[in-house]
């Protein structure tokens, strides 16, 4: 994997804070480390009821690209 600082797109991350396969403190090093990056962390989601933040991460993805 290449350096998370080269990353010149957009991103997004979605985690979810109680998320107990996955901690959210490696979306939040990863986005510290992405200039691009923006970090949703909801704090009542888990691995996969995150999930429900779908709709509005493909919002974001419209917003952020051409």
């Amino acid at each position: 994997m290449g350096d998370p600082a080269q990353t010149v797109a957009p991103a997004v991350f979605l985690h979810g804070g109680r998320d107990r396969v996955v901690p959210s403190s490696h979306s939040e090093w990863l986005a510290r480390r992405c200039p691009s990056a923006e970090l949703r962390l909801t704090s009542d989601d888990g691995h996969i009821s995150v999930l429900d933040s779908a709709a509005a991460a493909l919002d974001w993805l419209r917003a952020h690209t051409g």
